[in-house]
């Protein structure tokens, strides 16, 4: 705590009542004091708006309004207001002042905390956002630094300086100026300044990750360029930096930052709901925080504008979103400051004793600080208005040359063209690569290298027509062509040589196509006619007039009885049939076959068979003429069987 006499505030009573005594802190609306309650004899803090806001009416109003909204609200998870007032000049808000660390000072000091850690202070942080979601308040700035660990172990939820009543959201930001702090801000008060319960939901969401992880997920030295990646781009998983988080933590950090509202849980009270579910899922108990000494050291002031704290953001007609860095110390914002309403149910919060109180600032230190501020303004006022600066990157992979061109000349960029390649997957003369990346902060009319896709690379079919498939199918090889083969009968071309190619010699292809080979079987086959049973002079005629030789066995002027290839087989043109004829046959004796068998007996001798009575499926129980009889081939053998067998 600051005791330096150079402060005007110090050691002034206000209202006859309350006792300044040192400075807790200073931000870009107000400065928080310690002092005295001298009527009820108690330590409190007080907020006391900055003299060039407490000239203006509508500031002063919504001072007022915020006082009034808090002081109404009490939970244990809520820094309490006691009073509000003016005098002097002075306009100020007296509230809890609570003793001990920051959850910033927690994670600079720890690193990344554990699960039920986590849970435990975002489970806390959500019950004292339920209460102002319940009564319509939304926090607006919800960041580690807003999040203060009491000497007792609570946790509670700090700085509601830029809440407002939910009916009143568009008229306050009805200029296009967006308060919050961009590390945690949402995309849509990035975009349009509105805020909900599903804003304080994201930056939740935002401080679990980082609690998880030990890093926020996005980080620059520039608030733009933070701004940026909130709109454009998707919050990781933190499994991706911790991969042996639970899934289902990591998807309700993910639920809770998706980029649309409508993705995220309504409010407070949902999301509260589904942690306490997700924590009796995993078994994780209530832990205090642990890993901090009693005197925290306050965070060194930095010279550049710094993503984590309160920033002001003024759309800009001709480029996007932009983030003004707010000029403050970076010990916690006293401008943020309110209170959440109380809500019905168990808490279960608490966290490790510590101090709350700032190292005190030096007294030689007090007027080089506003001198280096005042530097501070004025080039961040040249820098608003007009220095060159950076800008993002847009992403043009994929889209053609002239949207290339259109998206980089919105940002003041320029596109340079290098060696066109051919892509499978990109069409042609449209972007395969860029450099830089999408999303990367580059100079103010810098200049993006592109290389353009010519499409698909067209091979073309060789000339293998003609060529013996071994030979054929080297030469595809030598084309980087895939093939497959198939094979058709074709009397003039010799068997195993190249018919024809699907595509055709000298078409275009794809890399990657395939050309089809097909392959010569030579000559169609023939299917051998049934001559059995024919004199063996008129078989030989029939199969020598179809091409094929003929060879007779036994007597050539008796009838065929047996051929072979048999009857129905499938044989090259010009093949040989051997046919067997006889004068005279000896009926076998087939009683007690089956009618099918003894029909394929009778009939392969050359003999014809009749079905005399009974069934087909039955047994032969006579036949005529009987076993032994002489006959000719061509003979008739009749079969009588039983009805059944």
């Amino acid at each position: 705590m600051d005791t330096t006499l150079t402060d005007p505030l110090l050691s002034v009573v206000l209202d006859q009542r309350y006792r300044v005594t040192g400075r807790i802190a200073t931000g870009g609306m107000a400065a928080v004091y310690e002092a005295q309650d001298e009527r009820l004899e108690r330590t409190v803090a007080v907020k006391v708006m900055h003299q060039s806001y407490a000239e203006d009416a509508s500031f002063v109003a919504r001072f007022i309004t915020e006082a009034k909204s808090a002081a109404a609200l009490n939970h244990p998870c809520v820094v309490s207001v006691f009073d509000q007032g003016t005098d002097n000049g002075y306009t100020y808000l007296v509230m809890e002042k609570v003793d001990g660390h920051t959850l910033r000072d927690v994670l600079g000091t720890r690193g990344r905390l554990d699960a039920a850690e986590a849970v435990s202070i975002t489970e806390s942080v959500l019950e004292a956002l339920t209460v102002a979601h319940r009564n319509k308040l939304v926090h607006r700035d919800v960041k580690p630094e807003n999040v203060l660990i009491s000497a007792d172990g609570l946790v509670k939820v700090a700085d509601f300086g830029l809440a407002r009543a939910m009916e009143g959201a568009k008229r306050h930001t009805a200029n296009g100026v967006v308060m919050g702090t961009v590390t945690y801000v949402s995309p849509e008060q990035i975009l349009s300044g509105d805020a909900d319960p599903r804003s304080d939901i994201y930056a939740v969401g935002i401080m679990l990750y980082e609690m998880l992880t030990g890093a926020p997920p996005f980080t620059s030295q520039s608030a733009v360029n933070v701004a940026f990646q909130h709109v454009h781009s998707d919050i990781p998983s933190p499994r991706k930096t911790v991969p042996d988080l639970a899934d289902a933590l990591s998807e309700l950090v993910v639920s809770a930052t998706r980029r649309e509202p409508d993705q995220r849980p309504a409010d407070a009270g949902i999301m509260l709901a589904r942690l306490r579910a997700l924590r009796d899922q995993l078994g994780l108990r209530t832990v205090t925080v642990s890993g901090m000494g009693s005197s925290p050291r306050p965070p060194i002031p930095s010279m550049r504008p710094n993503p984590t704290s309160t920033q002001v953001m003024r759309p800009k007609d001709d480029g996007p979103t932009q983030l003004i860095p707010a000029i403050r110390d970076t010990k916690p914002d006293a401008d943020a400051t309110a209170l959440l309403p109380a809500i019905p149910q168990h808490y279960s919060g608490a966290v490790p004793r510590s101090s709350h109180r700032a190292e005190r600032d030096k007294r030689w230190w007090v007027i080089p600080a506003i001198i280096v501020s005042l530097l501070l303004v004025a080039g961040l006022v040249g820098w608003w208005w007009g220095s060159a600066g950076t800008t993002i990157t847009p992403g043009v992979v994929g889209v053609t040359k002239a949207e290339a061109e259109r998206r980089a000349d919105k940002v003041g960029l320029t596109v340079k063209y290098t060696s066109a390649e051919y892509s499978q997957t990109v069409k042609k003369d449209h972007v395969i690569s860029q450099k830089p990346e999408a999303n990367e902060e580059i100079e103010e009319g810098g200049t993006i290298t592109v290389v353009l896709s010519k499409g698909p690379e067209r091979l073309t079919v060789p000339k293998v027509a003609g060529l013996e498939e071994k030979e054929a199918i080297a030469k595809l090889n030598d084309a980087e062509l895939k093939y497959t083969i198939t094979r058709d009968n074709d009397p003039a071309v010799p068997k195993g040589t190249v018919i024809r190619t699907e595509p055709g010699e000298g078409e275009k292809i794809s890399r990657g196509g395939s050309v089809s080979l097909v392959i010569s079987k030579g000559e169609k086959n023939v299917v051998v006619p049934n001559v059995v049973g024919l004199p063996a002079s008129q078989a030989k005629t029939q199969l020598e007039a179809e091409g094929y030789v003929v060879t007779i066995a036994g007597d050539p002027a008796g009838t065929v009885t047996a051929q072979n290839p048999p009857a129905g087989t499938s044989v090259a043109p010009g093949s040989t049939v051997a046919v067997t004829a006889q004068s005279q046959l000896i009926v076998p004796d087939v009683t007690g076959m089956k009618y099918d068998e003894a029909k394929k007996h009778l009939e392969g001798m050359g003999l014809r068979v009749d079905k005399g009575v009974g069934s087909k499926r039955g047994t032969v129980l006579l036949q005529t003429p009987g076993p032994g009889t002489p006959v000719r081939p061509g003979d008739k053998v009749t079969l009588h069987l039983s009805l059944d067998d």
